[in-house]
């Protein structure tokens, strides 16, 4: 049998979540969904001691379950889990228990958490850099608005994606609550990477990765280039009145063009190239390209547009966020005998989100193919404090629009094989000694958290059962 369980942790507003990873505040409750496609569950937090801290049980709940862990089981005077159960800062475990098949009765999938005391500021002395470089990194930790100093490390890390390795340095203290750290970039990094700090402990929960206490940060995307690159930003002007307009170099009306953004890179075989954007009007922030071949001086365009492209016959299904054309290279060249794979990473205004009253997870790039709107497979990356991320997978480009509640229309399916880092749907398993097969849903996190935290369960739960069945 398999069933397919997922958990979600229910964000508040500037909650950086990417990898899964989610930041709470004391005073915080924090809303729980869970889809478990059985009738019986229980929810379970533990720590990294492999305490059970809070717990609850739900009876024919129809396979899902919404509830809200509440703000006072969580009090800052707390070193650790109080006699209470109360929990003070730092990173637990959110597990789905399946109370149907058993006994045993396993643990099928776990969300980390982490409680934070501190607030942390994380700056770059730089967004792009080339393999062999290093950047320098600032980091201001504070508590209720006034710097201060930790007894603990303060480490910076940049990370791609879970299969690849992460690199980074400890931060040293230069004036009281600021420290610096500079990480060297290994000559055979590439890509976007995404960029981290954390409060840790001198402890290893799970091979090099150290425990999180009651602060971390996620602080924005760092490209690692050795190409050579030219961007070109140009703004329309309006043009005369009258007509439909004339066409842009794309055949696109340039009335209706806001933006116009491109880069030219060098497209290699086997490689990640990534076109990064800038410009806050641009609702692309990069597009990873891996080649088939190689090729020189291609020119990735993105066009924002005021409207629905002038290119299809109708507009986007949906509430439409942005329309947006993308072009690669000349005619013909945007085909898979030049283009294994390519990720769009775009991102949406959370104040669209919240006044329009809808999820992130309802939003979709949709594609123009073959005279119809096609849903791409769209995966939320996370949430900086102004947008949401997200990442779409494509083969060719064409017009694109950003909607959310699209109706059921065709997907696509394209084969990727990239590195980019995506939230991966590999399974999440705490073994025990039942025989049901289990798919989880992935819980993909910084530093592997995921992975650590589930096997420190299984571990403990574990031997708990032997000894009770001896």
């Amino acid at each position: 049998m398999v069933m397919i369980y997922k958990l979600s942790l229910i964000g508040i507003e500037n909650v950086n979540n990417l990898w899964n990873l989610h930041f709470y505040k004391f005073g915080d409750s924090i809303g729980v969904m869970a889809n478990g496609g059985v009738n019986r569950m229980r929810l379970v937090i533990w720590s990294v001691d492999k305490l059970s801290t809070w717990s609850e049980s739900y009876e024919n709940p129809g396979g899902s379950i919404s509830t809200t862990i509440p703000a006072d089981r969580f009090d800052p005077g707390c070193q650790g889990v109080c006699e209470n159960k109360k929990m003070g800062p730092g990173i637990y475990a959110l597990t789905v228990q399946d109370m149907v098949n058993g006994p045993p009765y396993n643990y099928i999938t776990a969300k980390p958490f982490i409680i934070s005391e501190y607030d942390l500021a994380v700056t770059p002395d730089k967004t792009q850099v080339e393999p062999g470089s290093s950047i320098n990194v600032t980091v201001k930790i504070s508590k209720s608005g006034s710097l201060i100093d930790v007894s603990n490390n303060v480490k910076v890390e940049i990370v791609q994606d879970s299969t690849s390795t992460h690199f980074g340095a400890y931060a040293m203290k230069i004036s009281t609550g600021i420290y610096e750290a500079r990480i060297p970039i290994p000559q055979t990094a590439a890509g976007t990477h995404f960029l981290y700090a954390a409060i840790i402990t001198n402890k290893n929960i799970y091979q090099d990765y150290p425990e999180i206490m009651g602060a971390g940060s996620y602080s924005g995307i760092i490209l690692i280039t050795n190409s050579a690159s030219t961007q070109t930003t140009t703004t329309p002007s309006s043009g005369g009145g009258g007509g439909g307009g004339s066409a842009g170099p794309s055949g696109e009306d340039i009335l209706n063009i806001e933006v116009r953004e491109k880069f030219e890179l060098d497209i290699l075989k086997d490689k990640i190239i990534s076109y990064r954007f800038k410009n806050a009007s641009n609702p692309i922030y990069f597009i990873n390209i891996t080649g088939n071949t190689n090729a020189e001086g291609i020119t990735t365009s993105v066009e924002v547009l005021k409207n629905t492209s002038s290119l299809v016959k109708t507009p986007a299904p949906g509430l439409v966020y942005k329309n947006i054309n993308i072009w690669v290279g000349t005619s013909g060249f945007a085909v898979p005998k030049n283009i294994n794979t390519a990720v769009i990473g775009f991102k949406v205004d959370n104040s669209w989100i919240k006044s329009n009253g809808i999820s992130s997870s309802d939003v979709k790039l949709v594609k123009w193919d073959d005279g119809q709107w096609i849903k791409l497979e769209t995966i939320e990356m996370g949430n900086s404090g102004e947008f949401t991320l997200f990442e779409a997978k494509t083969n060719s480009f064409s017009p694109f629009a950003v909607t959310v509640n699209t109706p059921e229309i065709t997907h696509s399916t394209v084969p990727v094989q990239t590195k980019q880092p995506i939230i991966t749907q590999t399974p999440t398993e705490v073994p025990t000694g039942a025989s049901t097969e289990m798919t989880a849903i992935p819980v993909t996190t910084y530093l592997s958290i995921a992975i650590l935290l589930i096997l420190i369960i299984a571990a403990g739960v574990n031997m708990m059962r032997k000894r009770k069945e001896k």
